[in-house]
C-alpha cells in the first residue's frame, strides 16, 4: 500500500526526549514539531543521548485534530512518558482516533495510545 503525503499535514507530537531519528526520517510531509511548552524541544541521539533542539510548529493549545491529515508519534523513552501524562497531549490523540485519521506511532510512542485509551480490542 502506498501513501501519498503530497500536500497533507502530518501532525508531530513531541516533547523532551524524542528520538531524533524518528522526527527526521520519516517522510512527514511537515516536521515542524507540535508541543505543548514554547521552548524547543529538546531530541536524543545516539548512545550518548545528545541531541538537537528543535522549534515547535505550533504550541498544541492552538491545534486540533481536525487541522492535520495524521498524526505521527515519535519514541524516546522520556518523550512519551512526559506526554502521556499531559491531558492535553492524550485528548489530542483521542481526538485523532475518534475521527479515524492514520497514527503512526514508533517504538515507544505507543504509550500514549495506551494512556489515550484507543488500543483495546486492537
Amino acid at each position: 500500500m502506498k501513501l501519498e503525503l503530497n500536500g497533507k499535514k502530518v501532525a508531530i507530537l513531541v516533547n523532551d526526549g524524542f528520538e531524533q531519528v524518528e522526527l527526521t526520517r520519516p517522510k512527514a510531509a511537515e516536521r515542524k514539531p507540535l508541543s505543548f511548552t514554547r521552548q524547543r524541544q529538546s531530541s536524543r541521539l545516539g548512545r550518548n543521548g545528545v541531541g538537537k533542539k528543535f522549534p515547535s510548529g505550533h504550541a498544541t493549545e492552538h491545534a486540533s485534530p481536525p487541522d492535520f491529515d495524521a498524526l505521527l508519534l515519535p519514541g524516546g523513552v522520556m518523550n512519551p512518558d512526559k506526554l502521556r501524562l499531559q491531558p492535553r497531549a492524550i485528548e489530542f490523540i483521542r481526538g485523532f482516533a475518534e475521527s479515524g485519521k492514520p497514527i503512526a506511532a514508533i517504538c515507544h510512542g505507543m504509550w500514549t495510545l495506551i494512556d489515550a485509551g484507543v488500543v483495546q480490542g486492537r
